[in-house]
């Protein structure tokens, strides 16, 4: 047996012996279903690939690298509502608590290494799902190798069960208790292909390429040749020759002299007539090509090139690659396994988030959607979920499309000094379809902090409710206190939670909202006026306001709550109530804040913050004479007639110099007359064109 035998023999890369009496497809397997133990086997050569994985360089590198980088990701369920759009993450569902930890023996990383592995190498996979019967979801999933698998065909249900053979041992598994997904096979009805079966040529031109080099200088890089002799010799003189030059010349490091009337001619090829080199970056492309691994993938550095395209290799790497191989992956997945774990409508996917190859990049993503926004081209909604990956809010506001009407650009010089603004004319402003445009706009900024600060103030007041009802339920002297209030009705409760402490925590939770808030004014405004100016959050305005804005915040918060709270009180005590019957008041005292007052009161704050960062963004942009009061547009504020001046001019539309009163009624002390700032008040003001020198 040859070399080149020897090599293949004993990696058995050969041509696969396809035994057609196995190979059955659907309507012959009647055929084969009724023999016992005539199964479809594995292809002889799954066995091979599984091998060449340890012992050629760049299959290992090429499967490594579509193994990890799929591995890797996380993966969400959700579950499938009538549009994509509403779905509703479940991850977290504990019927799909298998999938963080498929089975006791393996993390979910290397789970879908072993999975991703086996695919790649033997076109299929294999999964055992550990479930008492076929009507119960699987409580492990475990992979099991392809070549020990065979399938039991069947004429009715197409596969009859599954055969696991190792040591001379047979496992038999019901259709039901394994999971088997495969790659296009076009001579093979049952078993998968693997990609290294069109890369099989390269492989064994690798191993007998490195085989060969093994040898070359196992044998001191000596080159094989014949030595001739002038003449003729005998069968005894032959034999003596042969034996004296192997003593003296056959090994490493041993110089050949030849006597007079020897000759010496090379037979073998050297390493550089056979480009040995280049048949190994040959079969390196070939393996890589097949896979569908870019060298940059498999850290193949040896071309400079490679480094100038690293993104696009990347990309395409995921895009042309991964992306197919886990699309259907994961079309099996949710038709086959993931119904097993009793959900209606789940869908799994990879998240992709996270791979940065597939993220355009930002900078130029959020410069291309800002550009749409002010086209009215794209909807506050696509940005947040686009750019920002947040969940949309919805509605109306947030759904809509915008023009900017603030600015309209005059010529076509970039300079700093007229690329700063130029502000429409008052006459345009009082269009109402522009001024509704306007607002939405304020809208949609102020909305996305005001629901964030209401979640935080419902847990707020659900923990003083807790506190509250502790203290108001260990009452340790209720008939005195009965007895108190109908000697003197108004002598004043002592309070059941510490006022100081908990204006305290209202403040803390509120400075980072008000504090956004204030800063989304400034920047907007800045922004709006196409400026590149920075909105300074250090500037002595902004501190104050914010510094002020937070102390009178959390001490009405805090005032109107202990109001509340006697004010039930009284009136239980009126009506001769039980302890627990006034805890019921107090309860529902809550419960009114919870939902009435926290989103009163984050309306009111951020307000309050956008319009002082709103105001004072136009004195930073030095490019703002006066400002334009804008009334809300909605029926979520307080009594319309606010809008009105102290005359009785609607405020819609007023003109103010900056740092100037508006001519309104102020009941909510604490604001300002500069800038919208009252009770549960959506109201802002527009910058005007600034007036010439």
């Amino acid at each position: 047996m040859g070399l080149l035998q020897q090599t293949l023999a004993a990696n058995k890369l050969i041509d696969p012996n396809i035994a057609r009496d196995n190979r059955v497809t659907p309507a012959i397997a009647h055929v084969n279903a009724g023999i016992m133990g005539h199964g479809v086997d594995p292809l002889e050569s799954i066995e091979s690939f599984q091998k060449t994985y340890a012992t050629i360089t760049w299959v290992y590198a090429g499967v490594s690298a579509i193994q990890d980088n799929i591995a890797k990701l996380p993966i969400r369920i959700y579950d499938r509502p009538a549009t994509e759009d509403d779905r509703i993450e479940i991850t977290d569902n504990p019927k799909f608590k298998l999938f963080e930890k498929p089975n006791p023996f393996s993390s979910r990383y290397l789970f879908w290494a072993t999975v991703v592995g086996s695919l790649e190498l033997t076109g299929e996979l294999f999964v055992n799902l550990v479930r008492g019967n076929e009507n119960q979801p699987p409580q492990a999933m475990i992979p099991l190798r392809s070549d020990r698998i065979s399938i039991v065909p069947d004429p009715k249900e197409y596969i009859g069960g599954y055969v696991y053979k190792i040591g001379g041992i047979e496992i038999p598994f019901q259709p039901w208790e394994i999971f088997h997904v495969a790659y296009y096979n076009p001579i093979d009805d049952y078993r998968g292909q693997s990609p290294l079966q069109a890369g099989r040529n390269a492989q064994i031109l690798e191993l007998h390429s490195v085989n060969w080099a093994k040898d070359f200088f196992k044998s001191g890089t000596r080159a094989a040749g014949m030595l001739t002799i002038d003449g003729k010799i005998d069968q005894e003189q032959f034999k003596r020759l042969e034996k004296q030059f192997s003593e003296k010349y056959i090994g490493r490091q041993k110089t050949m002299i030849l006597e007079q009337g020897m000759d010496f001619t090379q037979t073998s090829v050297a390493p550089k007539d056979a480009d040995f080199s280049g048949l190994r970056d040959m079969n390196k492309a070939e393996i890589l090509a097949v896979l569908g691994v870019p060298p940059l993938m498999v850290m193949d550095l040896s071309d400079s090139s490679v480094l100038q395209n690293t993104e696009i290799q990347r990309k395409l790497f995921w895009e042309e690659t991964l992306i197919p191989k886990m699309t259907m992956f994961m079309d099996e997945y949710n038709t086959e396994l993931l119904p097993l774990f009793g959900v209606d409508g789940a869908v799994a996917e990879f998240d992709t988030s996270g791979v940065e190859a597939l993220q355009e990049n930002r900078k130029e993503k959020w410069k291309r959607y800002f550009e749409g926004f002010t086209r009215g081209a794209i909807t506050p909604d696509e940005i947040r979920q686009d750019v920002f990956g947040k969940d949309p809010i919805g509605g109306a506001t947030m759904t809509s499309t915008y023009l900017s009407m603030n600015v309209l650009p005059i010529g076509e010089d970039t300079s700093a000094s007229e690329r700063a603004v130029q502000l429409i004319e008052r006459k345009s402003l009082k269009q109402k379809k522009v001024r509704d445009q306007q607002w939405r706009a304020f809208i949609a900024r102020v909305v996305p902090i005001e629901r964030e600060f209401v979640l935080v103030l419902v847990k707020l007041f659900r923990e003083l409710e807790e506190e509250v009802l502790r203290n108001w339920n260990s009452q340790k002297d209720f008939a005195g206190l009965v007895k108190k209030y109908n000697q003197k009705p108004d002598f004043g409760f002592e309070a059941l939670f510490n006022t100081e402490e908990w204006a305290k925590k209202f403040k803390d939770a509120g400075l980072p909202f008000l504090s956004e808030a204030v800063r989304t004014g400034g920047a907007s405004v800045l922004a709006d006026l196409v400026s590149d100016q920075v909105f300074d959050m250090t500037n002595p305005f902004v501190t104050e306001t914010i510094r002020t804005r937070l102390d009178f915040f959390g001490t009405k918060v805090i005032g109107t709550t202990q109001k509340d709270i006697v004010k039930a009180i009284a009136a239980g005590l009126k009506e001769n109530e039980t302890i627990e019957q006034i805890a019921k008041r107090l309860e529902r005292s809550f419960d009114l804040a919870e939902k009435l007052r926290a989103p009163r009161i984050a309306r009111t704050e951020v307000t309050s913050g956008f319009n002082a960062g709103n105001v004072n963004g136009m004195q930073q942009s030095g490019v703002v004479d006066t400002h334009s009061w804008l009334t809300s547009r909605d029926a979520d504020v307080r009594d319309p007639g606010h809008t009105k001046t102290s005359g009785g001019e609607n405020l819609d539309g007023f003109s103010v110099r900056l740092g100037e009163n508006f001519p309104t009624h102020r009941e909510y002390s604490g604001s300002t007359s500069e800038f919208p700032s009252d009770f549960n008040e959506r109201c802002t003001t527009i910058p005007d064109r600034k007036e010439s020198a």
